[in-house]
């Protein structure tokens, strides 16, 4: 049983030392959107889709690993399903923004207002086609 000192009414801002420093360190999740670290995330990403897209039989022998299915066959659809779907760029499409925004509003009423641009910093993305990093990653 926990020490009762330590517990907390359900709704008081009341919480023990160790809860505090635990929300501290699972606040946000994912790389920061400034700073190089994220230009990092961002181009290891857009590496990880050209390596699906240029090495057909080693993104098989992944994916059948991973799903634990060995017919080739079947992980030739999902590679082909993936492939297709996967953006070099990392540019969303409007068309999926869009679908997806008029699912949420299902529930959301408020997400019909949105436009599929909204809510979208590119700028890194910009920066890092800028630089020419797609191109190099071609000629391997």
């Amino acid at each position: 049983m926990a020490d009762p000192r330590l517990m907390a009414p359900i709704g008081s801002n009341r919480s023990s030392r160790s809860n505090r420093s635990n929300s501290r360190k699972s606040r946000s999740f994912g790389p920061r959107k400034t700073g190089p670290s994220y230009c990092w995330f961002l181009r290891g990403y857009m590496e990880g889709i050209h390596c699906l897209k240029s090495h057909k039989d080693e993104s098989l022998t992944i994916f059948s690993k991973y799903v634990r299915n060995p017919d080739l066959g079947v992980m030739a659809h999902v590679y082909d399903e993936m492939s297709a779907r996967a953006e070099s760029g990392l540019r969303p499409q409007a068309e999926a923004v869009r679908a997806l925004l008029d699912l949420a509003a299902l529930d959301l009423p408020q997400a019909k207002k949105l436009s599929e641009n909204d809510h979208w910093d590119l700028s890194r993305i910009d920066e890092i086609q800028k630089s020419g990093f797609l191109e190099q990653l071609g000629r391997r």
